[in-house]
């Protein structure tokens, strides 16, 4: 038997342990390796999201390393030392941006569909990114249900930032509806990934590339994707020449109003309005 040290998205380590272990006896997350038994041995070791301390007790082989959702850093010492004994894989999560990614695994799904994400940390092209995420596993644990349906029923109030974005930057009244999820409680955190999703664009507007292999000729180390690149081009048709920095600027007043006791919602509005009388066509 092989040593693993899987990471990355949930669904996939998951799905490939499954395939790995198939047919084989396994203990799970054990704190000392057992003494060995000619009836009934073991076949792997599997540790999902072990601590240090427990990694540092793995001096056995036919173990299973699994850290799920998580960004791993692999500088740590234990880490490097277990890994350098294992078949090492990292499973990459899929952006919401990434629709066609996402179909190739669920083939009935449609683009209308108001999908589950999730916003962490994760390795994603060689490097840890702050993206949005199609929840893999809750969207495969759905669809084997046949009401399709359900995603939209479930996730109505969902607030899918890649979306909001869009509309801020064509100002689409759509927009108005998205924000009446937004409160004091999460306002931060959803105000940060529209500042980071609307760096997308920035990068887009200093490239001034019109296909996306130029795109990544002229930005080194871009982490947009073809389908998001395209997706801003569109977008960007609608903006008014040398208004880039006007732009940042409204986000960043909206952010500091608020900061300083504004009302969330006055100023996601107001930050709206200000796209659309000063920065949009």
């Amino acid at each position: 038997m092989s040593n693993y040290f899987l990471e990355g998205d949930t669904y996939f380590v998951l799905k490939f342990l499954n395939e790995l272990t198939n047919g084989k006896k396994i203990e799970f997350n054990p704190e000392t390796k057992p003494d060995f038994s000619l009836f009934s041995p073991t076949d792997y070791y599997v540790y999902l999201d072990p601590s240090k301390e427990i990694m540092d007790k793995i001096a056995h082989n036919n173990y299973i390393i699994c850290f799920l959702d998580k960004n791993v850093d692999l500088r740590i010492d234990v880490i490097k030392k277990l890994k350098s004994k294992s078949e090492y894989r990292l499973f990459e999560p899929i952006p919401a941006t990434d629709f066609k990614a996402l179909v190739k695994i669920f083939p009935k799904l449609k683009g209308d569909f108001c999908l589950p994400t999730k916003n962490i940390p994760l390795k994603y092209n060689g490097t840890k990114q702050n993206y949005e995420w199609f929840d893999i596993s809750l969207i495969s644990d759905l669809y084997k249900y046949v009401d399709l349906d359900i995603y939209k029923k479930m996730f109505s109030m969902y607030i899918d930032i890649w979306s909001l974005t869009n509309d801020l930057w064509s100002s689409n009244n759509d927009y108005l509806l998205k924000i009446c999820g937004i409160n004091e409680l999460n306002f931060e955190n959803y105000f940060n990934r529209i500042r980071e999703t609307s760096k997308d664009y920035i990068e887009v507007i200093q490239s001034s590339a019109n296909t996306f292999s130029n795109h990544k000729a002229m930005i080194s180390g871009t982490q947009l994707n073809e389908y998001r690149f395209y997706k801003i081009k569109e977008k960007l048709n609608s903006i008014k020449a040398g208004k880039e920095i006007d732009a940042l600027m409204y986000i960043e007043k909206c952010l500091k109003n608020v900061r300083e006791g504004s009302n969330q919602k006055i100023e996601l509005i107001g930050l709206f309005y200000n796209f659309k009388n000063n920065v949009l066509k």
